[in-house]
């Protein structure tokens, strides 16, 4: 044992000069995260174009769900369309006091997110659940 101990303090001995006697310990706390030396100009960057660069057009899409369940009181339905960067769309669905909300929208880069809201009444009742009855008393000093 005697000898294993010996055998690493020399080693560690010897490799003592490997540790920069500079270095600073910085501790930063986790939400105040800082980078260590970010570079004072953007030197790394290429200065002009290569020609190489891939610019993504944006995503033309349709998309559209529809749920209905009148047993829950679960009905909602949502439609989107998407082309070159504009975004409109619809969805509704039933509130919980029985009207159903309607939301017409539309968004893009030069005038943001803009909705539109209407509600009408429907013959919907959303189901309430049976309020739980209370414990008396003496039924609840068994449990406890």
């Amino acid at each position: 044992m005697f000898k294993q101990l010996v055998f690493f303090a020399i080693i560690g001995a010897s490799l003592a000069h490997l540790i920069p006697i500079d270095y600073n310990f910085k501790v930063y706390h986790p939400i105040e995260y800082k980078k260590y030396d970010e570079p004072k100009s953007e030197s790394w960057a290429p200065k002009e174009s290569t020609g190489w660069e891939y610019k993504e057009a944006p995503a033309n899409y349709d998309f559209k769900y529809e749920v209905h369940d009148e047993k829950t009181g679960d009905l909602k339905r949502q439609s989107e369309t998407a082309k070159n960067g504009a975004v409109k769309g619809q969805y509704s669905l039933i509130d919980s006091d029985g009207f159903k909300r309607i939301v017409d929208y539309t968004a893009d880069d030069i005038h943001g997110f803009q909705a539109t809201v209407k509600r009408e009444p429907t013959h919907y009742k959303i189901p309430i659940p049976a309020p739980k009855p209370e414990w008396s008393k003496p039924e609840a000093e068994k449990w406890w």
